[in-house]
């Protein structure tokens, strides 16, 4: 995590076919210097598993700017639903895909 930056950090797996699609949402929102963005592989860092209580893939988790957790998310979330829980504004004119 950045000092400093809301976070999300998405814990998952490059065989998982949802974790792959938000890897592009993840990507794009990477990009944005506001943010800090995280992708754990959890079968190949099976200790978080347990650690970050993790029961299905993907699994996002929000931090604010201070590092406290504030929220989770299971499943495929979009761009603008992410930058919301991270306190920012929708994004406008990105690609659909993306959103």
């Amino acid at each position: 995590m950045a000092a400093g930056k809301p976070t999300v950090v998405e814990f998952g797996a490059n065989n998982c076919v949802s974790c792959r699609e938000m890897k592009l949402i993840l990507h794009a929102l990477a990009q944005d210097p506001r943010i800090s963005v995280g992708d754990v592989d959890i079968l190949k860092e099976r200790d978080y598993i347990r650690r970050y209580q993790i029961s299905l893939m993907p699994t996002q988790v929000f931090y604010d700017a201070q590092g406290r957790e504030t929220s989770r998310h299971m499943g495929k979330i979009s761009a603008d639903e992410i930058r919301v829980r991270l306190g920012l504004p929708p994004a406008a004119g990105l690609p659909k895909v993306l959103l």
